[in-house]
């Protein structure tokens, strides 16, 4: 049974250039290290290169975090290509549990677990990205030492959206592929694939090459060591997400569901605000250089919270709460 708590941490690479957080991104991630503390009762940290120490700097998220660690891509990764890199440079020692910006955990999935690795959701190998990059650079990871001889590629790949992994020599097996992998990738000389992407305003991210080497290997490798990987939640084919339970959330691809519904947001939005007005009232003021509407009303009657801009007047039946 796994016994520690594990240490949780946020990786940001902004090398590349990705420097913009929609609403429920920044909400999110402002919820990610609180719940985490609150509820699970773990250190948080935060891995990141310069750019994106500046940024956290710029927001004003230092707070959240029990340690910030800068990392640099080295030469040899392609840090374009491959945005999940620091996640791998610098991860701390089992148990410890790699939380993407877009997910929360609210309570110990582990508790009670037999396992070496538990991932977010199983996910079908069937998408393009996932079987582009197994036919672009299978072959060029066998001809560069890494050893996929024996991995069996119709194995469900992961979600590691959330990733905890409890095994530190597996930890380290684990880390050393990934690093090993990406390299061999980003000087085998394909051309890397662009997928366009509605949720990311460069219209476009290198996904067939990042899944490849961190969420396709996680499995297959867990599989050729012998480890035991478990799942916080299913795969729900007809949601096209993670089915629901009491553990975390990964809004994944509830950000297409973002752009398509303008009142699924917001009901997200009042969710997340709430969490935070709620369970959080003296970390309101983080939300101060984000952006986020931050004057708080009630309603008098039904006990539901409004979240409204500065110029924003409050509605008859509402008291306002800051």
């Amino acid at each position: 049974m796994i016994g520690k708590i594990p240490t949780a941490y946020h990786t940001l690479c902004l090398e590349p250039g990705f420097t913009v957080f929609h609403d429920y991104e920044l909400i999110t991630w402002v919820l990610g290290p609180l719940l985490y503390k609150r509820h699970c009762g773990g250190d948080f940290l935060l891995q990141t290169d310069p750019a994106g120490l500046s940024k956290v700097q710029e927001l004003g998220l230092e707070s959240l975090y029990d340690s910030i660690h800068t990392v640099q891509v080295p030469p040899g990764i392609d840090s374009k290509v491959f945005w999940c890199a620091s996640r791998y440079l610098t991860m701390p020692k089992a148990p410890c549990i790699s939380l993407d910006f877009d997910a929360v955990i609210f309570r110990p999935f582990w508790h009670g677990k037999n396992a070496d690795v538990i991932c977010m959701n199983p996910e079908p190998v069937h998408w393009n990205p996932y079987t582009d990059g197994q036919n672009k650079y299978a072959e060029y990871l066998r001809q560069g030492g890494v050893d996929f001889n024996d991995f069996q590629w119709s194995l469900p790949s992961v979600n590691c959206g959330v990733m905890a992994i409890f095994d530190e020599e597996f930890r380290r097996k684990y880390v050393a592929t990934v690093l090993a992998a990406m390299k061999i990738i980003t000087n085998c000389g394909m051309k890397p694939t662009r997928y366009d992407d509605p949720s990311k305003t460069d219209k476009g991210t290198y996904i067939a090459e990042a899944v490849l080497v961190d969420q396709r290997i996680l499995a297959m490798l867990a599989h050729q060591e012998s480890r035991i990987l478990k799942f916080v939640a299913e795969f729900d084919e007809e949601l096209d997400t993670h089915t629901k339970n009491p553990y975390a959330l990964h809004l994944w691809k509830m950000k297409h569901g973002f752009l398509a519904s303008p009142s699924f947001l917001a009901d997200y939005m009042d969710w997340a605000l709430s969490t935070l007005w709620r369970q959080f009232p003296e970390r309101w003021n983080l939300l101060d250089k984000l952006y986020l509407p931050t004057n708080v009303y009630e309603n008098v009657h039904t006990g539901r919270l409004r979240f409204a801009s500065n110029n924003f007047q409050k509605f008859p039946g509402e008291k306002k709460l800051n």
